[in-house]
């Protein structure tokens, strides 16, 4: 399992999403202590989860990242998510799609393209985000692209790949 909490200046801070070995990833009012919305992800094992800058949710496991659509309420003051909870059901996995919170979705390919370990957005730049594999791959996507934009990878040619579990953004060093 795997657990995020909403960062950046218009964050609440009573909100937090989880991700979990059965595909789910949920949207906890922990004041509350309420799910107020349910992903399922057609992940097999959800095992990174995290909140962007501009309050959308990604999650990955398996070979992809998808990002979800946090849907907002107009009685609450125009929080990220709504008070009721709510289902949503990846659109891949079901042939009506009419209320699908699923934004996007982007697929790991490659020689160390493999199980996705985490996934981290970027403090500043909107779209950008980093994910961990367990070929030992720690990449930078663009959310306008298809592929990574940038690869790091340990382990060399006809050695065993070094496992990378996470991978984090600095915030004092939001460029790098």
């Amino acid at each position: 399992t795997c657990l995020a909490v909403p960062r950046g200046v218009r964050a609440r801070v009573s909100q937090a999403a989880s991700g979990a070995g059965d595909g789910e990833v949920r949207v906890w009012d922990v004041a509350q202590r309420t799910c107020v919305a349910t992903f399922e992800t057609a992940h097999t094992f959800v095992r990174g989860v995290c909140f962007t800058t501009r309050g959308a949710l990604l999650s990955c496991g398996d070979r992809s990242v998808k990002r979800w659509r946090l849907v907002a309420s107009s009685d609450d003051g125009g929080s990220t998510t709504s008070t009721t909870t709510t289902t949503t059901r990846d659109p891949s996995q079901s042939s009506d799609n009419s209320s699908s919170c699923l934004v996007a979705t982007w697929t790991a390919s490659g020689a160390r393209a493999g199980t996705l370990n985490d996934v981290d957005a970027s403090w500043t730049e909107d779209g950008v985000f980093l994910t961990a594999s367990a070929e030992g791959a720690v990449e930078v996507w663009d959310a306008g692209r298809t592929s990574a934009i940038r690869a790091w990878t340990w382990g060399g040619p006809g050695a065993a790949a070094a496992n990378a579990y996470a991978a984090r953004w600095n915030p004092g060093e939001p460029r790098v």
